[in-house]
């Protein structure tokens, strides 16, 4: 799929959740539509070249554009858990909230759990019991 039909995809997704793309997601949607265009060259080639190259001394190796391949997709991979849809179990106050800002205070209230549940204990300095 090249990097338009993914937008297509990602913006029809966003449609269904009644969203719009943030500014800052703005160069990020680009990174992703030119990340696609080129797995999508990079399959091209390998398709034509073949998954093996004669290397400088006649020896029969792994054409490199496999791994530079495995590289692009694992990037692309990693843009697009950057882009953050809204969560269609969440009510509307909680969807606008980020993943980042939700898993920090997940943390805090897992400390202070812990804490609370350490005093009880009457461990005070937080040593294990």
């Amino acid at each position: 799929m090249n990097g338009q039909e993914l937008r297509a995809q990602l913006d029809a997704a966003l449609d269904e959740a009644d969203s719009e793309w943030e500014p800052h997601e703005l160069p990020l949607l680009e990174m992703i539509s030119a990340s696609a265009d080129d797995i999508v060259r990079l399959e091209k080639y390998l398709e034509e070249a073949g998954n093996t190259v004669i290397g400088s001394t006649g020896q029969e190796k792994l054409n490199p554009v496999i791994a530079e391949l495995r590289l692009q997709r694992a990037a692309l991979a990693s843009l697009l858990r950057k882009l953050e849809f809204p969560d269609p179990e969440l009510d509307e106050e909680e969807a606008k909230k980020s993943p980042r800002h939700v898993a920090a205070a997940r943390s805090r209230w897992s400390r202070d759990a812990e804490q609370r549940a350490r005093r009880k204990r009457g461990n005070f300095d937080g040593a294990q019991t």
